[in-house]
């Protein structure tokens, strides 16, 4: 690698560039955003207290983040807009180690300069450098690393191995996967490292920093800390992978679609700067291009009008969203962005069926780059091992895909002796790329504002946070610690639940809710409190640059529900039909039994249900309004005994076959299309849609039979699965947890 004078240029611009953004992110008032709350909280722990406290959301490790992030708010003063200061000093430092590799291959410093850019204004991308996220961490200590394991291999220098194995112990120290830096480097020595001795020796030193590490910090969770609840959850992910291959078949099949499409979309100035130019495009040699534009087209079509997949825009939160996974409401959104949408999936899948056209037809020279004792193959067996990470992990979110970006650019420099960038077309596309990059960032930042703006002032209202539900960061922020504290103050909910209250903040019980729309519906096919209604308290405005236009952000207010009456007429009795029963857990198939109960000198009719069990029901329900009524009581015998109570719960599930093949060779073929697709298997779990928490031990006010009533009017019509669950306390203690179903029916009203 030559290194003249004028290639410092792009890493001055760098700097000057991330100066703007940081007088950008000063611009505004910080507030958590979506999982960062987890590693906000973190940090401000181990600054004021030099404890490491990781929260029960936290599944990275996430060590060497929370010291760097310290390390700048002990020399400036703790905020969150310092935090994520820290986030962009440490950005700025994995593009300069990109651009510097991009050097060690010669690729000329112009071009290695618009590719830096082209990662850094990537519309995933830019937005989570406003942000305490782990990606923008890792993505820059692994491209730290990849530098220095390159330059060691290059140039045979131990030192480099050392100082490439610090940086990726940093790496495992932010996230576990990490480990697999060195793992790959140390394929890459076996291969092509001789005398084996000396491979020994490479090896030892590119895996004990990082092992140590590892070792260190899974002790140090496991023994000292305690392990959280998340990086339980995907650990038994991850193991599940192992011992149900069929699953990791699916996920790999399935994310690889999305790994390619996304791909295409992130190259895609790049792609089409690489396109013959106007002129050739007419000539007999590039007719494949016509080919080639009909075969795109068709596996856009197939995989996502067809088959349905996912388009990787509706898998993380950014500006051009119509919706956000963890918030409430749809968003004022123009109709055109669907289309818009479109647009960009399909020319994101013609960029990366052209990408493959290109390694394939010019596959000689790059076995030739990336032959066995080239140190370019060591960068490509990095890449490879993240990319199978990627596909074995229990989410699937769009920008866990960015860490592949820089490797797929690395690959196609590979090729540049037989292709050139058009900078006439590379430049402005770019340049419209970082326009729109900024604006749905933003948009993004103004609307976290808005919508905190909008809590705060309701909590200065003098109303409890635990009444207060405005999307998964801020009730986390708020709500987890007491939930922590108050393990026992489980909300009773109706309704369609959020997941963040049913799994982590079921203290919540939100008789006010912060919107995007004044009807707080979810994502997708996701439904809210739909048991209740609520009215616009106030609203607050912010302008959205992607828009266009001043967008909203509601505070909704619960309205006491209109009496439905008491009469009702019954058309399915639950214990007249334990016949048709299924159950999982206690009770054993075909055990379930008609008893009569007794509490507090009442008696009814009833099932017991011991915990941890279920008990489903397949009904047909009335056309018009109707409602599921019960009631719940523990027996006095359990009252004084040792246990922490039992979680009750309803789940209902409308993704059934018989609503969609209504009659016989009769189907509803729009409906049909939308239910085999895949996108639907990713919401077939049953939701909740009643919860109740009981504990006479604790509680004497559940020493009597607890009246319930779930408004089911929104699924009239539909065959749905009714599953009554009992499950442990809030310590999933299950001893001595039985409880009654006493005179459950379905009535319409």
């Amino acid at each position: 690698m030559s290194t003249t004078r004028s290639s410092y240029i792009p890493i001055i611009a760098l700097v000057i560039i991330y100066a703007l953004l940081g007088i950008f992110l000063f611009s505004y008032e910080n507030y958590p955003v979506d999982d960062d709350w987890s590693y906000i909280k973190a940090a401000e722990i181990f600054h004021h207290t030099g404890e490491m406290k990781l929260t029960p959301w936290t599944a990275m490790s996430l060590v060497f983040q929370v010291w760097w992030g310290t390390c700048f708010t002990k020399l400036f003063g703790y905020s969150i807009e310092i935090l994520r200061l820290s986030t962009l000093v440490i950005s700025l430092l994995g593009l300069v180690f990109f651009y510097r590799l991009l050097q060690e291959i010669n690729v000329g410093w112009q071009t290695a300069f618009l590719l830096v850019l082209l990662i850094l204004f990537n519309p995933f991308s830019l937005p989570l450098n406003f942000t305490f996220f782990t990606d923008h961490f890792f993505i820059s200590l692994l491209f730290g690393a990849t530098y220095f394991y390159y330059k060691a291999c290059k140039e045979n220098r131990d030192s480099y191995l050392l100082l490439a194995s610090l940086v990726s112990s940093c790496a495992v120290l932010v996230r576990q996967n990490g480990i697999l830096i060195p793992v790959a480097v140390l394929l890459y020595l076996i291969a092509s490292e001789r005398p084996f001795k000396s491979a020994a020796r490479k090896g030892l030193c590119t895996l004990l920093l990082p092992v140590v590490a590892l070792i260190a910090y899974t002790y140090w969770l496991n023994a000292i800390h305690g392990p959280t609840a998340e990086y339980i959850r995907q650990s038994k992910d991850l193991l599940a992978n192992l011992t149900k291959p069929h699953l990791l078949v699916i996920k790999v099949v399935f994310r690889s679609f999305l790994f390619l499409e996304f791909m295409g979309y992130c190259l895609l100035p790049l792609s089409l700067s690489l396109l013959p130019g106007f002129r050739d495009l007419a000539k007999r040699k590039n007719y494949f291009l016509i080919v080639l534009f009909c075969l795109t087209g068709t596996i856009f079509f197939l995989l996502f009008e067809h088959i349905g997949l996912y388009s990787t825009t509706d898998l993380w939160m950014n500006g051009f969203c119509y919706a956000f996974i963890s918030e409430y409401g749809y968003r004022d959104f123009l109709n055109i962005v669907f289309f818009f949408h479109r647009v960009l999936d399909f020319l994101s899948v013609l960029s990366i069926v052209y990408l493959i056209y290109l390694s394939i037809k010019h596959r000689k020279s790059l076995k030739a780059a990336f032959s066995r004792t080239s140190p370019s193959l060591l960068v490509l067996l990095i890449g490879i091992f993240q990319l199978l990470f990627l596909f074995t992990t229990l989410y699937k979110f769009s920008r866990y895909y960015l860490v592949m970006v820089p490797f797929c650019m690395f690959l196609i420099m590979e090729m540049r002796a037989q292709i050139a960038i058009k900078k006439k077309i590379f430049v402005p596309l770019l340049l419209a790329y970082a326009v729109f990059s900024f604006a749905v960032t933003q948009d993004v930042m103004s609307w976290n504002q808005c919508k905190w703006r909008v809590s705060q002032g309701l909590l200065d209202n003098g109303i409890s946070p635990q009444k207060i539900s405005s999307g998964f960061a801020w009730d986390a922020w708020h709500g987890y610690r007491y939930t922590l504290d108050h393990p026992y103050a489980i909300a009773t909910l109706k309704g369609g639940i959020p997941w963040w209250i049913e799994d982590i903040l079921p203290t919540i019980d939100p008789e006010y809710i912060v919107s995007n729309s004044p009807v707080p519906t979810g994502f997708e096919n996701l439904h809210y409190f739909h048991n209740h209604r609520y009215n616009v308290v106030s609203s607050s405005d912010y302008f959205s640059l992607f828009y266009g236009k001043p967008m909203k952000i509601f505070a909704l207010k619960r309205v006491q529900a209109m009496e439905q009456g008491e009469a009702g007429v019954p058309c399915f009795d639950f214990l007249q039909n334990l016949q048709g029963a299924k159950t999982k857990g206690a009770p054993a198939p075909g055990m379930l039994a008609r008893v009569s109960a007794d509490i507090g000198g009442i008696g009814k009719s009833a099932w017991l249900q011991v915990s941890p069990s279920s008990v489903f029901f397949r009904v047909q329900l009335p056309y018009g309004r109707c409602r599921l009524k019960a009631a719940i009581g523990m027996p006095p015998a359990l009252w004084d005994k040792p246990g922490d109570g039992a979680l009750c719960r309803i789940l209902i599930d409308d993704i059934l076959v018989e609503n969609i093949l209504t009659e016989i060779a009769s189907v509803r073929v729009s409906e049909l299309r939308e239910f085999f697709r895949p996108r639907t298997f990713f919401f077939k779990d049953p939701r909740t849609y009643f919860k109740q928490f009981i504990d006479p031990a604790s509680n004497h006010a559940d020493r009597s039979w607890q009246d319930m009533s779930v408004d089911l009017s929104a699924f009239a019509g539909k065959v749905v699965d009714i599953t009554f669950e009992v499950s442990g306390g809030p310590f999933n203690d299950c001893q001595n947890d039985e409880v009654f179903w006493a005179n459950p029916v379905i009535e319409s009203y």
